[in-house]
């Protein structure tokens, strides 16, 4: 009994195995196709994008600012 449940776990796990290049085709066309898709609708020129920060706002990040923010992030301090 043990040996049929081992035997058939063991065909479970090698059955489902694909070439490299199968599962490389199979991932160069889901990136491609799906960043292409997603891309696509984004990609008008500049000038239609609305400024990336409103007027009288680009002063609020100063360099202190900026500073304060990266002490407080706690990934870097192990570096």
């Amino acid at each position: 009994k043990k040996d049929d449940a081992a035997t058939s776990l063991h065909q479970e796990h090698t059955l489902p195995i694909m070439g490299p290049e199968r599962l490389q085709e199979v991932g160069s066309y889901l990136t491609l196709e799906t960043m292409e898709k997603m891309i696509r609708p984004f990609a008008m020129p500049a000038e239609d994008f609305p400024p990336a920060t409103p007027i009288g706002f680009s002063g609020y990040f100063t360099k202190s600012m900026l500073e304060r923010l990266v002490n407080l992030w706690p990934f870097h301090k192990n570096h």
